[in-house]
């Protein structure tokens, strides 16, 4: 259990940097169903920013992870043979083009086209970047970890904490009304509940298949149990989310609504990462 918060510095990372990520495949998806005018589209583009810096703070987290932050260099040397490696490059390709976006949607350059394409560059890259934060655990050293209910949580994550984010903006935005009377509100609903459901069912995957792990790896009759509390807490956190999604879209929220979506949201996804790390079966023990 002493794994689980000495592993805090990854889990709000993969926290902080999957809503990130996934608030641009719901932007994606809003930009796409909403069909906005020019002013409404230049609105929901000067959006990206906050989600844009989300991510930030969490490759700002990871940092606090490393001894040494300068060895963080390093990690690119592996490229293609290393998980870990992989999993960096995916997301400083992500980030750049979401830089790329956010700096082009700010000074307000951004035109019908060019948006529609750098959306879905960015949303693919998400994808991405999300599944490869998953697949950075699968190794074999770690049975427990490997499986892919790892990489589809951290999918599940991205999917509802950006459908959550990007429907707390725009619910607070001028383009509220053109975006919440289109298809993108049925978008927003669909990535939020399909998110959740992701998220939820990898991770009762994920806790089954370590506790029928054979006792020569680690005394999984007792490990797993014990942090079944925090994956409860975090499956009951991530419903709650979605279901908080759906009232957040359906009348124009009050803070307190909001501040509780995005909340129960992402403490959901820090619980789950925690309960994550804390079942780490390896072959050496």
């Amino acid at each position: 259990m002493e794994s689980m918060f000495a592993e805090m510095p990854l889990a709000l990372f993969t926290t902080f940097s999957s809503i990130g990520a996934g608030s641009f495949v719901a932007l994606a998806a809003v930009a796409f169903a909403a069909k906005l005018d020019d002013t409404g589209a230049a609105k929901l583009d000067r959006l990206s920013i906050i989600p844009f810096l989300v991510a930030c703070v969490g490759f700002a987290c990871a940092f606090f992870h490393l001894a040494t932050p300068l060895n963080a260099f390093g990690v690119f040397s592996g490229v293609g043979s290393s998980p870990l490696s992989n999993e960096i490059v995916a997301g400083v390709v992500f980030m750049v083009a979401a830089a790329v976006y956010v700096a082009l949607a700010l000074a307000g350059k951004l035109s019908g086209g060019l948006r529609r394409v750098l959306l879905v560059v960015c949303a693919v890259l998400a994808v991405v970047f999300s599944l490869f934060m998953g697949a950075a655990y699968m190794m074999f050293t770690i049975p427990s970890w490997n499986t892919w209910a790892t990489p589809a949580q951290m999918l599940g994550f991205a999917l509802l904490g950006g459908a959550m984010l990007v429907g707390v903006l725009v619910a607070a935005s001028d383009v509220r009304d053109a975006v919440l009377a289109s298809g993108a509100k049925r978008a927003l609903l669909a990535l939020g509940g399909a998110g959740a459901l992701l998220a939820v069912a990898a991770l009762a995957v994920f806790l089954t298949s370590a506790n029928a792990l054979p006792s020569v790896w680690a005394d999984t009759s007792a490990l797993v149990p014990s942090v079944l509390p925090y994956a409860v807490a975090a499956a009951v956190l991530l419903v709650l989310g979605a279901m908080l999604l759906a009232g957040v879209l359906a009348k124009k929220p009050a803070v307190l609504l909001s501040g509780a979506g995005v909340a129960s949201v992402a403490v959901g996804i820090l619980v789950a990462r925690l309960a994550f790390y804390a079942v780490q079966i390896s072959a050496g023990i």
